[in-house]
């Protein structure tokens, strides 16, 4: 409702899908008729063909205020109040004292993927910086939070290196996995991030808070490389349940 009411009726420029027996990952680029600039929505469902169990849905926030013209902040406010947020002593820093998760284990991946695959996801959880030299094609499209232009491996780099010093002691998870049963090259990945973060708008003196990030990747891999990855992460949800 805040998209209908804010930016009306919406072209769809790209749009991108995978499905399979019982889940399935949709991509849409939105240019609302009245803005000049696009915004990108991922939605994941689990269903049994008939009904949804499950639904969710992550719009780029940022690439919203962008095309409202108001920051994160403001589009924090846009939104409806959160449920309560139950903290529990859960810490994500016992993982390192077992056997880590990855995308590898929750889907079987085709021998020409596997290897971008697990060089894509040591970026996020090892903070393998050099990993995307090595994985990625040299004129990947990557398309990041809050960024309407393509953008650079060394763009890349300075993204995930910005997300490394907000957020300590992380600790990274897939929930699952997701292959094009009609184009083995595609795959999408529901993922969290969990970590302790300082203030995401700049407010100083604030104490860190643990908290969990969700995100979706979708990643088209040709050759061994990833050729496309693009990454959905909702800037302004966090920052209206955490006041951060």
């Amino acid at each position: 409702m805040v998209w209908l009411a804010n930016c009306g009726l919406s072209d769809c420029s790209d749009f991108i899908s995978i499905g399979s027996e019982c889940e399935s990952l949709e991509i849409l680029t939105l240019k609302p008729k009245s803005k000049t600039s696009s915004v990108r929505i991922a939605v994941w469902n689990w269903h049994n063909r008939e009904f949804i169990r499950r639904l969710v849905c992550i719009p780029d926030t940022e690439l919203l205020g962008h095309s409202l013209g108001i920051n994160n902040s403001a589009v924090a406010e846009m939104l409806p109040l959160p449920d309560p947020l139950l903290i529990s002593d859960y810490d994500q820093q016992q993982h390192p004292f077992s056997v880590s998760v990855t995308p590898a284990d929750l889907a079987e991946l085709p021998a020409g993927m596997k290897g971008a695959v697990e060089g894509w996801w040591s970026l996020w959880q090892d903070e393998q910086l050099a990993a995307v030299d090595n994985c990625y094609s040299q004129d990947a499209k990557i398309q990041l939070p809050g960024r309407n232009e393509d953008q650079s491996k060394n763009q890349l780099v300075d993204y995930a290196s910005g997300m490394f010093q907000q957020m300590q002691r992380r600790y990274c998870h897939p929930e699952s996995v997701l292959i094009d049963p009609n184009n083995s090259n595609c795959l999408g990945v529901l993922w969290h991030m969990e970590g302790d973060m300082t203030s995401t708008t700049g407010k100083s003196g604030l104490p860190r808070q643990r908290v969990r990030n969700t995100l979706v990747s979708y990643l088209e891999i040709q050759h061994g490389k990833i050729v496309r990855d693009t990454l959905i992460f909702d800037q302004a949800a966090l920052i209206k349940r955490l006041s951060i």
